[in-house]
């Protein structure tokens, strides 16, 4: 789970709406106007990816910039559900801050399924988007079972187990999850010039062993 910049958001639309609704102090339960823009945005600073698994959710052709314009992105009857779960990171804030952008992530179905609100507390200090998140020193990696664990410096009993319900949490070990990443890894393994376009955590752990 990679650290993820958040900074930019495409649709202007949708910034200055929810620029306009935090100046005037409303809480707006839907942003369904905007949703494909949201969407889209998110996917474009996850660079396609999970955010959690970083396994691969839409064709990188569908996140260049071209394919929007000023307001919104062009293709308004884009299916959603193809790509996607538009995922809550705190669940808390679903219902008052339903379009918050500092709350969304783009996911993996099944792991926005499994997440849901198991422990949420648990998970907060590894929000991918916070400034001082940084995964290298929080996880590694082990080529042998392809199963990220907690970083082997860390000394704090309670804080290995943090890391360790994380993984569980967010399916990160999950059998197909790794199964992808193993594949993934392999290839990178065999072709020294195969684009890193997924499982960036995982590679960047490793990447002198392959």
């Amino acid at each position: 789970m990679r650290k993820i910049d958040k900074s930019i958001i495409l649709s202007e639309g949708y910034e200055e709406w929810l620029h306009k609704n935090k100046t005037l102090n409303k809480t707006p339960k839907t942003c369904s106007k905007y949703k494909v823009d949201v969407v889209m945005s998110l996917l474009y600073c996850q660079q396609g990816v999970c955010a959690y698994t970083e396994m691969r959710l839409c064709v990188p052709e569908l996140i260049t910039e071209d394919k929007w314009n000023e307001n919104e992105y062009i293709n308004r009857k884009l299916n959603l559900n193809k790509i996607g779960d538009l995922e809550h990171f705190d669940p808390k804030f679903k219902k008052e801050y339903h379009c918050e952008w500092d709350n969304l992530f783009m996911v993996f179905h099944e792991v926005n399924n499994h997440k849901k609100d198991k422990n949420i507390e648990i998970i907060k200090e590894f929000k991918p988007d916070n400034e001082e998140y940084n995964p290298n020193k929080i996880f590694d990696y082990d080529l042998t079972t392809h199963k990220f664990r907690p970083n082997s410096n860390i000394e704090n009993k309670e804080e290995i187990e943090k890391i360790k319900k994380l993984l569980e949490l967010l399916s990160i070990n999950k059998g197909f999850i790794k199964y992808e990443r193993k594949t993934f890894l392999n290839d990178v393994k065999a072709n020294k010039n195969k684009k890193i376009d997924r499982f960036f955590t995982a590679y960047n752990l490793i990447k002198e062993y392959l």
